[in-house]
């Protein structure tokens, strides 16, 4: 790769997962040190050194982007745009009568681009729309377009609630990624889509995702299976009762997700204990003491249990 000059400094190693500078690539297209580790953008801004010549029809079928001043969207299969204005801003005034700034440069692009790309940009708009509502992290929805960029590699075509269903896995799995580890029932309401649709693009999502590179992502561990153990047994309680607890846990584990890990595993073994095998021991005194939360946090974890199996 040629040698390049950088407005922003390139840290000696990556800003989010510190891995060593070795594991950076310079995209040269969009002018960003990406970090092959964890997909984090470690600089941009950069500007390539070589000569500035057009893009011609053959070059780009060949996936080569001589300009300069193109914009191009790396993680767009479809893109094929030429050369195009620089950074150019102007102010309008929007539908509210509130003056927002435009750069018309992205607007050639877009106007300048095919169908499909079209597309894909409208989806990279909605998630990126999602982070300036806060309700994801900027690495989680680059995550989430990184696990979208494989179904459309696929040429596939996905439509109405499967489609919907998908782009929400994406979020899901990236949430997870990030262990910001957000349910279906919040990326639902967050996008405005049933949670029907999802729990429909899951087996697509997965059977995508796991012909991929990205499919560790689908065999993420779940720890909290292993924490029954030591209560279990600081509680006295028979063996089997950790399969019992964690066979539980397994049925209603999004639900308790957005709890804390003792508190989830407190509710599990008193809805055990106290509903199921109607013991009286050990009391919820005892479990509250065994795991260290309090009675109403005790009795909230309870309540989730419950609404799962009604």
């Amino acid at each position: 790769m040629e040698k390049i000059n950088h407005f922003n400094k390139i840290p000696s190693i990556c800003k989010y997962c510190k891995a060593s500078s070795d594991k950076f690539i310079e995209d040269q297209r969009v002018g960003e040190v990406i970090c092959t580790q964890c997909g984090t953008i470690n600089a941009d801004r950069m500007i390539y050194e070589g000569a500035e010549w057009n893009n011609y029809e053959n070059d780009r079928e060949k996936g080569k982007d001589n300009s300069r001043v193109t914009w191009t969207d790396p993680t767009n299969p479809y893109s094929q745009l030429g050369c195009s204005m620089p950074n150019f801003f102007i102010k309008i005034r929007n539908d509210k009568g509130e003056y927002i700034t435009v750069n018309l440069k992205k607007v050639h692009t877009i106007a300048s681009s095919n169908p499909k790309e079209r597309a894909f940009y409208e989806i990279i708009k909605l998630f990126n729309s999602l982070v300036h509502n806060q309700h994801f992290d900027q690495r989680t929805v680059d995550i989430a377009k990184i696990y979208w960029n494989e179904f459309v590699k696929t040429k596939r075509i996905f439509r109405g609630g499967n489609r919907k269903g998908i782009l929400a896995c994406c979020l899901l799995y990236a949430s997870q990624k990030t262990n910001t580890n957000k349910t279906k029932e919040t990326i639902a309401s967050i996008m405005n889509i049933s949670k029907d649709d999802i729990i429909k693009g899951e087996p697509i999502f997965i059977d995508i995702i796991s012909k991929s590179k990205h499919s560790s992502i689908l065999k993420k561990p779940n720890k909290i299976l292993n924490l029954f153990t030591p209560i279990i047994t600081k509680l006295n309680l028979p063996y089997n009762t950790i399969i019992q607890c964690q066979e539980l846990y397994q049925q209603c584990q999004e639900e308790l997700s957005e709890i804390s890990s003792p508190a989830a595993i407190a509710g599990i073994i008193s809805y055990l204990i106290h509903h199921i095998q109607k013991k009286k021991k050990p009391t919820k005194k005892q479990i509250i003491q065994a795991v260290n939360i309090t009675n109403p946090t005790l009795t909230n974890s309870v309540n989730i249990i419950l609404n799962c199996f009604l």
